[in-house]
């Protein structure tokens, strides 16, 4: 398993496939159906993202925080309808934090 740069995960949003794709490189998170782009930002040192989106003549919200633990959920008047749009990204950063912690743990209980 190599280094990916564009990681993509696609949900079912009212019967409409949506895809949700982050650039690691550009930190540019972006929902599209099919070619359409419904929401595409560079995340940058903003940690915290929330933007309305459309589906389907519906209102949505999309609400992406990246700073320790990486989170993306679609929501519809305060009802998570997605709990993550990217799994791999947010497991990836889980892992990350406690390896990162057990590390510095392990450095100090050992310096």
């Amino acid at each position: 398993m190599g280094f990916k740069t564009v990681q993509t995960q696609s949900h079912y949003v009212d019967g409409i496939l949506v895809t949700a794709e982050y650039h690691r490189l550009s930190t540019r998170f972006t929902l599209r159906i099919g070619e359409e782009i419904l929401y595409s930002k560079r995340l940058f040192i903003i940690a915290f993202r929330n933007a309305p989106i459309t589906v389907n003549n519906q209102c949505y919200r999309v609400r992406v925080i990246w700073c320790l633990i990486w989170r993306a959920r679609l929501t519809k008047d305060d009802t998570v309808v997605i709990e993550e749009l990217i799994d791999k990204r947010r497991s990836k950063s889980l892992f990350t934090l406690v390896f990162s912690t057990i590390m510095r743990s392990l450095k100090y209980v050992f310096s």
